[in-house]
C-alpha cells in the first residue's frame, strides 16, 4: 500500500513477480533477487480483490519486468516490440479490469523490448492509467548493446509512436 500522490491517487502495489531473467549489464537484480519467477493469477486475483474489499480502487502491479509475467524463459526472449503474440500479462490486466471496485489500474517496471501489439492494444481500457513507465535506459544503441538491452533507440521510438496510436492522451515516464 503506498502514501497518495499529489493527485490524491492511493495506489495498492500488488507484486506479480519477482526476480529477472534478463541479466542486463550492469543490473544485480539477477544476482540479488535470483531468476524471475511469476506468481499465479489465482494469487493476484484474490489480492486484487481482497484489497478492492478494503476500500482500495487504484491498482499498481509491481515486478522488475511485469510485461513477462506468466511467460517461460524460452518464449520471453522470442517476444519482440509489436510482435503479434498474445501475453498472459495483457489478459491478466483485462481480468483486472472487470473486477468490480478496481477504479484505476497501472504497472511497473516494463521493458520497451517486450511491448506486444496485445499488451499496446490493452493500453486502451477505460481503467489502464494515462501514464505509462517504460525504461529506455539510454538513447544510444552503442550504450544500449553494451547494456545488453534488447531494443535500439529506434525500436523505443516506434514503440512510443504505436502507443500514441492506439492512447492519444498517454503520458510517459522512463529510466535513463
Amino acid at each position: 500500500i503506498s502514501p497518495k500522490y499529489a493527485n490524491d491517487t492511493e495506489w495498492a502495489y500488488v507484486n506479480i513477480s519477482t526476480g529477472c531473467d534478463n541479466f542486463c549489464t550492469f543490473c544485480v537484480v539477477p544476482y540479488a533477487r535470483g531468476r524471475e519467477k511469476s506468481r499465479s493469477k489465482e494469487d493476484i486475483l484474490y489480492e486484487v480483490e481482497h484489497l478492492v474489499s478494503k476500500g482500495y480502487e487504484d491498482i499498481m502491479l509491481v515486478g522488475q519486468n511485469v510485461n513477462s509475467w506468466g511467460l517461460d524463459r524460452k518464449t520471453k526472449f522470442k517476444l519482440r516490440t509489436g510482435s503479434r503474440h498474445k501475453i498472459p500479462f495483457a489478459k491478466l490486466l483485462r481480468e483486472i479490469h472487470e473486477i468490480d471496485g478496481v477504479k484505476k489500474m497501472n504497472f511497473i517496471s516494463s521493458n520497451p523490448f517486450d511491448f506486444t501489439k496485445d499488451l499496446i492494444d490493452t493500453l486502451s481500457l477505460p481503467k489502464v492509467d494515462r501514464h505509462l513507465h517504460v525504461a529506455v535506459q539510454s538513447g544510444d544503441n552503442e550504450i544500449l548493446r553494451k547494456m545488453n538491452r534488447r531494443h535500439t533507440i529506434e525500436d523505443f521510438r516506434g514503440l512510443v509512436d504505436k502507443i500514441k496510436e492506439t492512447v492519444p492522451d498517454i503520458s510517459f515516464g522512463t529510466d535513463i
